[in-house]
């Protein structure tokens, strides 16, 4: 056997693990790779101690190489210095004044503030730079480091300790942690308008489609997108690159042209002609109709009972204060017989107080005792006022003995349920009758969100209702609710409707218009052909067959599913709408599109 000396870490700093591990085994007992790699770690350890209490070797400089197999790939620096990996050595770098509080690494061999380089590697400014014949171009890294292309490159780079686990690369070359440019890339550098090729949204020099005799050139640099026929580097679906500023999706004059005209039938393209002539204009919604709350109110047995009489059937108009339901309840009962109890007291309580005054003043009472009569009075006289208050809270009048009470409407109007039945037992919580005031509705109205801004309180509504087709109501915004739905992105308007002929019934459907009622000659299209693109709207005009062409348009009003334009569109020309959406795509470059079209520059 033989045994180490231990001389610092500048001793063995050199020499790979496999070098060392046979000096502390037997050749006959040798024991796996994986121990062994343990075993140097251990050694390295016990090294770096040693180095920490004894100074340095002749020679020696905190600046000089290190072996490859002591660096930790994780945080880029010497193994033998990470005390993230082994945090055991930080009290003794700490010691030594070895040490950077910020980050937390010793201070000689910071990855931040002291970069070491890598045993092995090129000088900084080479790192970022690729051979072209040693690129992947799928993966983004050189060849001779895709593990993913070449899996048995894998093991190798573990064991020298340059692994990223997150991704599955050499940390070195790991595309996402440490990108290295594509051999002849510019990407780092922006596109100019001079070289950019607006139809396929990328530059210019790079366009293998325009300038398919670049194609070779960019395979044989690994410089290449399979899937896309484009270079890896600036394809617009992969690897995007932004235009230069001032260059958009399109200019006026550009034309989109389908390959075949059995392409232009497959996509189903549909049109409609663009209209002019007069819109109302105003604020278009839907809505239903409802009871006006402020005139509607639900009677209901202040206490439980038994319905003895109906006074009022479904449809009768009725004033306020009319009986509509008599109800016996043993609790009002009750009331009334603690009421003449009380009442009988208070009469005989008055009487004594009458009688003690009388003797008081012919001196033959005590003021004590006319005190106390007038006490007795005074407390029957609130019992009295205590159990007509019961009363009156359930509706019931002081009169008579029985329990029966009545329930009366307390608005004029027309009764609109009845769930009341005779011989029927009713608790508080029962509507027993429904009466409203049909003579004006309420109208809920769902106004789009981007409308909200043309509606406001006090406006005039018209409002035709599904059901009554020869018949307009109108009304005035009273309300226009602080929130607007989540889920329909809609903002509730109440209108107040008159109906005095009763046509009108709560839970009718219809279609209103707030405000706005003249009329203006616009040119007008559906609201499905408008497309936003860039900062603005367009239309695609059919300029022929499998020729489209975008018009940029203002929008204006909106009156159902048209909507004002204003812009470069005349009336009769035919508008897309079906399809619509595909030709945006083509202009767009930073979308997929189809791929079935060309994009036809305008010729200057």
């Amino acid at each position: 056997m033989m045994s180490l000396t231990p001389r610092g870490p500048g001793a063995l700093r050199g020499l790979p693990y496999s070098a060392i591990a046979p000096c502390a085994i037997s050749r006959k007992h040798r024991i796996p790779g994986h121990l062994q790699r343990l075993l140097w770690r251990w050694v390295m350890r016990v090294m770096l101690m040693f180095a920490v209490a004894c100074p340095s070797p002749q020679g020696t400089t905190a600046g000089a190489p290190h072996g490859a197999e002591d660096w930790c790939g994780g945080h880029g620096l010497p193994e033998s210095k990470c005390t993230v990996c082994n945090p055991e050595l930080t009290e003794g770098f700490k010691a030594a004044g070895d040490w950077c509080d910020e980050h937390g690494f010793p201070e000689s061999a910071c990855p931040v503030c002291n970069p070491v380089t890598r045993p092995g590697s090129a000088p900084p400014a080479a790192a970022h730079t690729a051979d072209p014949a040693d690129w992947c171009g799928g993966h983004g890294l050189p060849e001779s480091k895709c593990t993913v292309c070449n899996p048995q490159l894998t093991e190798g780079f573990k064991a020298a300790g340059d692994w990223c686990d997150e991704h599955g690369f050499p940390e070195s070359a790991c595309p996402v942690c440490n990108p290295i440019a594509p051999p002849g890339s510019t990407a780092a550098s922006p596109a100019s308008a001079a070289d950019w090729c607006g139809e396929h949204g990328l530059p210019e020099s790079k366009c293998t489609l325009c300038n398919p005799e670049l194609i070779d050139g960019f395979k044989a640099a690994g410089d290449w997108c399979a899937e896309h026929s484009l270079p890896e580097s600036a394809c617009p679906i992969c690897n995007p690159v932004a235009p230069p500023e001032g260059v958009k999706a399109w200019v006026p004059g550009t034309r989109i042209r389908f390959r075949t005209a059995e392409l232009e039938a497959t996509v189903g393209i549909q049109t409609t002609l663009a209209t002019h002539g007069t819109l109302q204009m105003g604020v278009q919604a839907t809505g239903q109709i409802t009871f006006d709350e402020d005139r509607v109110a639900e009677v209901r047995a202040p206490s439980s009972g038994v319905v003895r009489e109906l006074r009022a059937g479904l449809g009768d108009t009725v004033s306020a204060g009319q009986a509509l339901v008599v109800v016996e309840s043993s609790d009002v009962g009750e009331l009334r017989g603690r009421l003449s109890g009380a009442i009988e007291r208070r009469r005989t309580a008055e009487a004594n107080l009458r009688r003690r005054t009388e003797l008081q003043d012919a001196g033959v009472s005590s003021p004590r005792e006319l005190e106390l009569a007038s006490q007795e009075a005074t407390a029957a006289a609130s019992e009295v006022r205590a159990a007509e208050a019961a009363l009156h809270a359930t509706g019931a009048s002081g009169q008579g003995s029985s329990g029966r009470y009545r329930l009366s409407s307390p608005l004029p109007g027309t009764v609109i349920r009845r769930s009341a039945v005779l011989g029927r037992a009713v608790s508080a919580s029962d509507m027993l009758v429904l009466v409203a005031d049909t003579s004006r509705m309420w109208a809920m109205l769902d106004v789009h969100e981007e409308d909200l801004s043309h509606v406001h309180i006090g406006q005039a509504v018209t409002m035709a209702v599904d059901g009554v087709p020869d018949q307009t109501f109108d009304g005035v915004v009273t309300w226009v609710a602080a929130e607007v739905d989540a889920r329909t992105r809609t903002v509730s308007v109440r209108a107040a409707l008159d109906n005095p002929d009763g046509r009108l019934r709560a839970q009718q459907f219809g279609r209103a218009t707030i405000g706005g009622s003249t009329n203006e000659q616009v040119i007008s299209v559906p609201r499905e052909a408008v497309q936003r693109l860039d900062d603005g709207h367009v239309v695609f005009v059919r300029a022929g067959l499998g020729l489209y062409e975008p018009r940029a348009v203002d929008l204006g009003p909106r009156v159902g599913n048209h909507v004002a334009v204003q812009g470069p569109v005349e009336a009769g020309e035919s508008i897309v709408t079906t399809g619509a959406f595909l030709l945006k795509t083509e202009l767009r470059k930073d979308a997929i599109g189809a791929g079935c079209c060309e994009i036809e520059e305008p010729e200057h």
